[in-house]
């Protein structure tokens, strides 16, 4: 049976606008807590602690594999996402404030199923020629639905009673996910057996043999490709003396959308050009930067909004960069798919959930210690992984270990 046609590259971009409970947690959440009055080091553990859960989404990845087809995963999922995340916002604060990080917690799982789903879904349909350009439409609006959906949040926070507010933005999570039903997927079993766990467990073990796959892995739970500091960056317009419409305009609507958009068509500009891994660890050298410019420019508004943007993009530039990687990593694996994607993406979602945490933790020295957390992090993770990349030998698509009884082979 011939394969389904892949679909249209742009339709790819719609997936990942649905599901508002990340971009409400990074964007939103801080700018709102720290109007509160919650300090930043406080505000940093809040939003840690809501996306702890996201490394850990793979352990039921093989669901997603084995039982219903992926895109009802997607718009299921996405719809959980939306209900809890309405249960989120109108959660009283600051008297229920200790009941939001797990609220938000599950609201994550949930949308981060859906979105492990969305990226099996385009591993099994995409050929390797269009890999890059899928990853770029696709984290064209990953990216741009962060900044996107948390500035609707601030905005809509802003102008509407917190009851109607709660249900716009719960609506706005949940309708993007209905596009999954214009992708079609090849056919597969539709129900769980041993059969199917024997062959999953076989393809994943083949996969972690690859050089390519383990040293991949080690790069997406590196803190440099985690772009941190922008789940804290709404906080931080404060201490830069920045009005709140002017925060709203750089981390939400239109400077966060059209900063995460430019960077990540760069990032798979890159890609498609150089060798991915490469290309991966140069993106987090410009977060590294970016970050500086955040931590040693002067405390003024000029400041924030240079800093703001370049960061944002270089980010926005490494989560693209990223997905490249992991898709030519995943390959074309009908049945695997999403569990493969799963695993690498829990790497990735690592340092997500960890580093603001620590970013928060620098506030100690200030706002230029936040940042100055962030692009030490940076720094030193992307040194670290470059000599280990460059200790196990070259990079690229033309690398395929192979897997022995006793070990790793080259």
């Amino acid at each position: 049976m011939s394969s389904p046609r892949p679909p249209p590259l742009w339709l790819l971009s719609l997936l990942p606008i649905a599901g508002a409970v990340f971009p409400f947690t990074t964007v939103a959440l801080p700018f709102l807590l720290r109007q509160e009055g919650i300090p930043v080091d406080q505000i940093g553990r809040i939003v840690s602690e809501a996306l702890l859960v996201l490394p850990f989404s793979f352990i039921a990845a093989p669901l997603t594999d084995m039982i219903f087809p992926r895109r009802i995963w997607v718009v299921v999922c996405n719809l959980i996402g939306a209900a809890l995340l309405i249960v989120a916002i109108l959660l009283p604060r600051p008297s229920a404030l200790s009941w939001l990080p797990l609220i938000l917690a599950m609201g994550n799982l949930a949308t981060s199923l859906a979105m492990t789903s969305a990226m099996g879904l385009m591993a099994a349909v995409l050929p390797d020629q269009v890999l890059g350009r899928g990853a770029g439409w696709f984290q064209m609006g990953n990216m741009g639905s962060v900044p996107l959906l948390g500035g609707i949040c601030l905005l809509i926070s802003a102008h509407l009673a917190r009851v109607p507010a709660a249900l716009a933005l719960g609506l706005i999570s949940f309708l993007p996910a209905v596009s999954a039903f214009f992708v079609s997927e090849p056919p597969r079993p539709l129900r769980p057996s041993r059969s199917m766990y024997r062959l999953m467990g076989k393809e994943c073990r083949a996969l972690l043999c690859h050089r390519r796959a383990w040293l991949g892995m080690l790069l997406f739970a590196a803190p440099f490709g985690a772009g941190a500091l922008g789940s804290l960056l709404s906080g931080l317009g404060a201490d830069y003396h920045v009005r709140p419409a002017l925060v709203q305009d750089i981390v939400g609507i239109p400077g966060g959308v059209v900063a995460a958009v430019i960077g990540a068509y760069i990032g798979v500009v890159c890609c498609d050009r150089l060798s991915r891994r490469p290309a991966y660890l140069g993106t987090g050298v410009l977060v590294a930067l970016t970050a500086l410019v955040l931590a040693l420019g002067p405390l003024t508004p000029a400041t924030y909004v240079v800093g703001g943007l370049l960061y944002q993009a270089a980010a926005a530039m490494a989560f693209a960069a990223g997905l490249a990687l992991a898709l030519e990593i995943t390959e074309a694996a009908p049945h695997t798919a999403a569990f493969r994607m799963a695993l690498f993406t829990a790497c990735f979602n690592l340092p997500v959930s960890y580093v603001p945490a620590i970013d928060g933790w620098g506030s100690r020295w200030g706002v230029r210690g936040v940042a100055g957390t962030d692009a030490a992090l940076a720094f030193a993770s992307v040194a670290v992984c470059g000599l280990i990349a460059l200790a196990f030998g070259p990079s690229g698509q033309a690398e395929r270990g192979t897997c022995s009884e006793t070990g790793f082979a080259s």
